[in-house]
């Protein structure tokens, strides 16, 4: 095949799946963007975008009606054709695994707003949150889970990655504390050797605070590592969740990291999407109920539901 011919397809194709994933955000009776906008907004020429309708409307994908200067209405629409040539199904998101009753609670909302839509979501688990960052960028998935804290350190290493939505009224967990060894008052000075978990944006971050304009001993290592450390007594001070009961945190004496004022940012949970991967971001902020996710967690986190999700 020539190499025009190649990008002939390609660029066809590419049409194809951008169109297609615009229609999923419309319904009956709602009007098309039209022609002129499209070939705009995609950088092509306006027969590829009637080529790409054309072959929309011979696949069955849906039926239209021309309105002449009203424009092009949504008669009917086969979603499930067109999930098919937005080429999202399924629609990849990773999230930090289910470690607490607040993510059991979270994704239980998820799954029960994604359960009102045709969103064919598969969600997967992965640490430290940079990894699903990182993963979102090489598009290796379409939208992670973090804290609105780890989104805020991150996305200027990322200009292509934004905030798609914040979980208003959701929890994704709770604030961290400082605990200190067995024995020692929770606090960061001089001489103080500090745990860092390596890649881990939030706790590296706040652990970096609270060592700011000290000398300190920092100690880096996984989640585990540190927690061991801390039990051998070969770190004095190790910054982590509050919802966190494994030993040695049960012996040790803590404070909370509130006067480091980002508390609220540690606990709101975001969605983010790359701008790089077309339309998803509209898709989700079109079919996902917000306010429906928080009120579902809450119904697990008092008790009158049971936690169900994928």
């Amino acid at each position: 095949m020539s190499s025009n011919l190649s990008m002939f397809y390609q660029k066809n194709g590419i049409t194809v799946r951008n169109l297609s994933r615009d229609l999923l955000c419309l319904s009956k009776g709602e009007v098309m963007t039209s022609i002129a906008e499209y070939t705009e907004r995609f950088c092509v020429s306006r027969w590829t975008i009637q080529t790409a309708i054309q072959f929309l409307l011979e696949n069955e994908c849906m039926q239209i009606e021309k309105h002449g200067p009203k424009g092009t209405l949504i008669v009917d629409l086969n979603r499930e054709k067109l999930w098919k040539y937005a080429d999202l199904k399924p629609l990849v998101g990773f999230a930090p695994p289910p470690s607490t009753y607040i993510h059991d609670s979270l994704y239980t909302g998820l799954a029960a707003a994604v359960a009102k839509t045709d969103l064919p979501v598969n969600l997967g688990y992965m640490v430290p949150a940079s990894l699903r960052i990182d993963s979102l960028n090489s598009g290796r998935c379409h939208f992670v889970i973090t804290s609105r804290l780890a989104a805020e350190l991150f996305l200027e290493k990322y200009p292509e990655i934004s905030v798609a939505l914040i979980l208003e009224g959701a929890k994704y967990t709770v604030p961290y504390r400082l605990y200190a060894r067995k024995g020692r008052t929770p606090k960061v000075e001089d001489g103080t050797r500090v745990g860092i978990y390596n890649e881990a944006i939030e706790q590296s971050y706040l652990t970096e605070r609270l060592c700011q304009g000290k000398n300190v001993i920092r100690k880096y290592g996984n989640y585990h590592g540190c927690l061991e450390l801390l039990a051998k007594g070969e770190i004095d001070v190790l910054v982590q969740r509050g919802d966190i009961d494994k030993y040695p945190l049960q012996e040790c004496a803590y404070c909370e990291l509130t006067d480091l004022g980002v508390d609220q940012e540690v606990v709101l949970p975001v969605i983010l999407c790359s701008q790089n991967d077309y339309g998803v971001e509209v898709l989700l902020k079109k079919m996902l109920d917000v306010e429906y996710i928080a009120s579902i967690q809450k119904e697990v986190l008092d008790g009158s539901r049971a936690p169900s999700y994928y």
